[in-house]
């Protein structure tokens, strides 16, 4: 009797570990099933929201390209509502090329190496690549993706004149699997960013003061910034560096067709260097950008989500006293010798393959912020 008691309890024992195993595994069902399910019903809300808008654009003529539109191709499995965190602050989105292989590396080793700087912890990081013409190229692009969660492939091949698709692709992801992100940042792969530097503005804009950042309290040089942001709009926040009065084009890479744009002088726009803009322009900017005929795009992409994208939408991305800079060589030194210097092009801006500049401009970038930190610790 007491062996049958103990085989009993055994076996109630076991059934009871078997349980929960069960359990657990239904449970890890369940939450992959409601993740899954969440994911589509995102995305169908979104087209709901699209078409609704779209039906609502001016009729189009039978000889019209149609609305403008761009895709995400369908080969990449990633979760890319995962690659965000809900808390996260910034959204960074770089323009890159699908053979840029080694600059987002680089990239990834320098100013977006979040693992190391905490300051970088909470913000989500992302490239923009289109379709290569070479085959093992987009194999190595969805490898890429799998492994380093940052890459996002639109279905335009890679041409100069499909950067604006970038641009308006990186409004569409943003909208749909990063909306509680506060703030924009968009940028290209041949620039070095004192990120460190962003990191602090924005943080400064949630917060509105500078306790969390000694080179925005000690850096004399900054406070005229500090000052002005302090007095912005945070809700419709669109700064960048301002380009003025620049002519149209209608010869060579930067040309701008008369059907797009019929006046001498382009309209204000923001350097394609860098801008920083809030979530509300950006739900302004993407729902523009729904109801604008293809054949009216400029394809420029700085001046056409800046400007032309930027009117339509009734926003205008103005000026800010951070800095860009377009050497011929030494990016370490300015960023050196220039405080508010946000954004430096590399040689590779001018077709060079030479990717030193990186490391060593970090090397200057993370010195200049640390130094008051580290005076701060002798200090006390």
């Amino acid at each position: 009797m007491y062996r049958n008691l103990i085989y009993h309890f055994q076996l109630h024992k076991q059934r009871n570990r078997i349980s929960v195993g069960i359990g657990i595994i239904l449970l890890l069902s369940i939450y992959l099933t409601i993740n899954l399910f969440e994911k589509y019903f995102n995305e169908q809300k979104l087209l709901l929201k699209t078409r609704r808008k779209v039906s609502q654009c001016p009729p189009l003529s039978s000889s019209s390209k149609g609305y403008f539109r761009v895709d995400f191709t369908r080969n990449f499995s990633l979760n890319y509502s995962l690659i965000c965190k809900s808390d996260d602050k910034l959204l960074i989105y770089i323009l890159s090329t699908a053979k840029n292989f080694e600059r987002r590396k680089i990239i990834r080793e320098t100013w977006a190496k979040k693992n190391v700087y905490q300051q970088l912890n909470d913000i989500c990081f992302i490239f923009i690549v289109g379709l290569s013409t070479n085959s093992s190229h987009n194999n190595d692009i969805y490898n890429e993706g799998l492994l380093s969660n940052d890459i996002i492939q639109l279905d335009i091949e890679e041409s100069y004149k499909n950067v604006v698709y970038k641009e308006v692709g990186a409004l569409q992801w943003s909208y749909i699997y990063a909306s509680n992100i506060p703030y924009l940042f968009k940028t290209d792969d041949d620039l070095i960013i004192d990120t460190l530097l962003l990191s602090d503005t924005v943080t400064f804009l949630i917060n509105n003061q500078t306790d969390h950042s000694l080179y925005l309290q000690k850096q004399m040089s900054l406070q005229p910034f500090i000052h002005d942001m302090y007095h912005v709009d945070k809700y419709t926040l669109f700064k960048g560096h301002d380009m003025l009065t620049i002519q149209t084009l209608r010869r060579g890479k930067f040309r701008i067709h008369d059907l797009a744009w019929n006046s001498e002088y382009l309209p204000r726009y923001c350097s394609g260097f860098g801008f920083l803009y809030s979530s509300f322009i950006r739900d302004r900017l993407y729902r523009a950008s729904l109801c604008y005929a293809n054949e009216y795009v400029p394809l420029v992409g700085d001046v056409f989500l800046s400007g032309f994208l930027a009117g339509t939408a009734s926003v205008r991305c103005s000026g800010w006293l951070l800095k860009n800079a377009q050497p011929e060589s030494d990016c370490p030194i300015i960023f050196h010798n220039n405080p508010q210097l946000l954004a430096c092009s590399t040689p590779l801006h001018r077709g060079k393959q030479i990717y030193s500049d990186f490391y060593s401009a970090w090397k200057i970038i993370v010195k200049r912020h640390s130094v008051y930190s580290n005076q701060s610790s002798r200090d006390s």
